[in-house]
């Protein structure tokens, strides 16, 4: 692209081509009115023919040599288009590549317990996880399947309980929009009488779902229930088990 320091220079090589074809021009002449004056009438006319011959030629080598400059001009030119619609695809399909990721479905889960924990007439206190599932995106989401466990460990679990198993498929009527909410069941966790401090129990599980292209996504999750003295809660485990695909 020419910028506006390069006019001057631009009117500079047209005003130096432009005085060169008027020299060019007037030359023959002149020099033909010279020769012409000096010699006899017989010898001038064909004098004249080699005048005209030789202004003709200055002429073709004027023409060519402007001609490679033009074509100079336009190959610059042409290469700087062909850059720039390089550009301008590579930038289209940088923007059609993102469009999937930027209108696609996320799904997260939250767990949360539902209400206080209660007692079983075998002693047993019940907790009862509430999974709350979200999507955060622009399009609906298909849920395919989905696995759900309530374990106790000391540590936040690495991996679900029977991981050959992939879960049961979901019929394909269970979808969740875009920026809403759904709970497709709870799951319970018997907190057994000879339970020790050092036992923590953990909530994990993983939702596969199937976005508005026909993608298969998968978002995990791993909370961890938490006691206080007058209340329960939950908090998300660090855990490798926390992720979205």
């Amino acid at each position: 692209m020419l910028k506006r320091t390069d006019t001057p220079l631009i009117f500079a090589a047209v005003a130096i081509s432009a005085t060169i074809f008027v020299q060019i021009l007037v030359a023959p002449f002149q020099y033909a009115s010279v020769e012409s004056g000096n010699r006899e009438p017989e010898k001038v006319s064909a004098s004249g023919a080699e005048q005209e011959i030789a202004y003709y030629t200055y002429l073709l080598a004027f023409f060519t040599a402007a001609l490679v400059v033009v074509s100079a001009f336009q190959i610059y030119f042409l290469r700087r288009a062909d850059e720039t619609a390089r550009i301008t695809a590579e930038a289209a399909k940088e923007s059609a590549d993102a469009l999937p990721l930027i209108e696609r479905a996320y799904i997260y889960a939250k767990v949360e317990m539902s209400g206080p924990m209660v007692r079983s007439v075998l002693g047993h206190q019940i907790i009862h996880f509430r999974i709350r599932f979200t999507n955060h995106g622009r399009t609906p989401a298909t849920v395919v399947r989905m696995r759900r466990y309530a374990i106790v460990l000391p540590i936040p679990p690495t991996e679900l309980p029977g991981e050959e198993q992939e879960g049961a498929p979901l019929p394909d009527g269970m979808v969740i929009g875009a920026n809403e909410s759904e709970e497709f069941g709870g799951i319970n966790f018997a907190k057994i009488p000879d339970f020790v401090p050092t036992d923590r129990v953990f909530c994990c599980g993983m939702i596969v779902y199937r976005d508005v292209l026909g993608k298969e996504r998968t978002t995990g999750f791993c909370w961890e229930a938490l006691w206080h003295s007058d209340s329960t809660t939950t908090a998300i485990a660090q855990s490798p088990l926390n992720y979205t695909g």
